[in-house]
């Protein structure tokens, strides 16, 4: 079975579209409407697009190993923002139908498969841009010192040639110093939008004082920098989402190590330098 066998679902808002964008036929639901619309598909599963994502093409072929479906889990799928590059937990979910309840949310991912399946797209304007970055910043604990480390640096640097890219960045800066909600940070931030020269300027003094106080080595770069290490990115999922799923597995009891062993040679290919692996 491949997702693009499977009946689509849209949560709003829908990400801007994209001519090689997948799941095209998706229905757009609301969060009211979900689960009337999942069994009015006839399907077991579902999948469900998240706000803000376009999914990719190739999400259509991606093929579920078959001993997580028949487990009846919800799996995630993580997707690329179009603003850093790096990839981020927000995507594409297989949801068993039975697993969702009327007017309730619907079910976190139980496991998130290391396959990138589409793009975030949550930057049409400064606040969205800034709270976003701001969210996906804090739901990461930051990582030992170690090329770990490293890629959250990176991923809290990049942004600045994006639309509303430095919003972004100023978000991630304000998350990591945590001293304060993304409210109270946006409110702060915001009056930085009366003048064009500002956020940069602001970008300099929070990646400074966030080198200062966490050590972290985040760096102020001008988007002429932002794009230039953007385009040397790979095109996986990074060793913390592969290790991360490999450690979830061992919760399945006998099913997992059979899994584990396939994905861990993916993922020894894939990542040679810094093979990941459930430890």
């Amino acid at each position: 079975m491949m997702l693009g066998d499977l009946p689509a679902l849209r949560l709003a808002p829908a990400a801007p579209p994209a001519p090689d964008a997948g799941f095209a036929d998706a229905q757009p639901v609301s969060q009211a409407t979900l689960t009337a619309a999942a069994r009015a598909t006839g399907s077991d599963h579902v999948i469900l697009i998240a706000p803000d994502i376009a999914p990719a093409r190739a999400a259509e072929t991606l093929m579920p190993d078959p001993a997580l479906v028949a487990a009846g889990l919800c799996l995630g799928y993580p997707a690329r923002s179009v603003v850093s590059g790096m990839a981020v937990p927000q995507g594409l979910r297989l949801i068993p139908v039975a697993r969702l309840e009327d007017g309730a949310p619907p079910p976190p991912p139980a496991l998130l498969v290391p396959q990138i399946a589409g793009t975030l797209a949550a930057n049409d304007t400064p606040q969205r841009a800034f709270h976003t970055g701001f969210e996906l910043t804090a739901a990461r604990p930051l990582p030992p010192p170690g090329a770990a480390r490293d890629r959250a640096a990176l991923a809290a640097s990049l942004g600045a040639d994006a639309l509303n890219g430095v919003w972004w960045v100023l978000g991630n800066l304000h998350s990591l110093l945590g001293r304060g909600g993304v409210r109270t940070c946006w409110a702060e931030t915001a009056p930085l939008l009366s003048d064009p020269s500002a956020p940069v300027r602001r970008i300099r003094e929070l990646a400074r004082l966030v080198r200062l106080e966490t050590g972290l080595p985040v760096q102020a770069l001008d988007r002429h920098q932002s794009r230039a290490l953007k385009a040397m990115l790979p095109p996986w999922a990074p060793p913390e989402m592969w290790s991360d799923f490999l450690r979830a597995l061992a919760d399945l009891g006998a099913a997992g190590p059979p899994i584990a062993a396939r994905y861990t040679r993916a993922a020894a290919a894939i990542w040679p330098a810094e093979p990941p692996g459930p430890g």
